[in-house]
């Protein structure tokens, strides 16, 4: 099975939008990671009020 038999059944099972965005998904996945350093500082994403939620209400 080739490459492009591939794509058109994604293309034909899931539609256009969702074969471009697997194929992305896909070269990402298969291309070498970025080198992107980690933060230098704790941000604190969450300053100032937060709300809790249960997930089982």
């Amino acid at each position: 099975m080739s490459a492009d038999s591939d794509r058109k059944r994604v293309h034909f099972l899931v539609g256009t939008e969702r074969a471009r965005t697997f194929a992305l998904l896909k070269a990402d996945l298969e291309s070498e990671p970025l080198d992107v350093p980690e933060p230098d500082d704790i941000v604190g994403v969450y300053d100032g009020e937060t709300a809790e939620v249960d997930p089982a209400e």
